[in-house]
């Protein structure tokens, strides 16, 4: 699994996916997120609280 995003620098913040899909053209709702990223996720913030 991949986690990336677009970086707004004027706005200090990630784009929203749905910004980016709707910006190519793309009108659709994000899946939900399964077991498995969700289990992803959580691995991802304990290795950022160990650091």
């Amino acid at each position: 699994m991949v986690r990336a995003g677009l970086y707004d620098r004027a706005l200090k913040g990630y784009v929203p996916m749905a910004k980016v899909l709707n910006g190519a053209g793309i009108v659709t709702e994000p899946p939900q997120a399964g077991p498995e990223v969700k289990a992803f996720l959580q691995a991802e913030e304990t290795l950022k609280r160990a650091a």
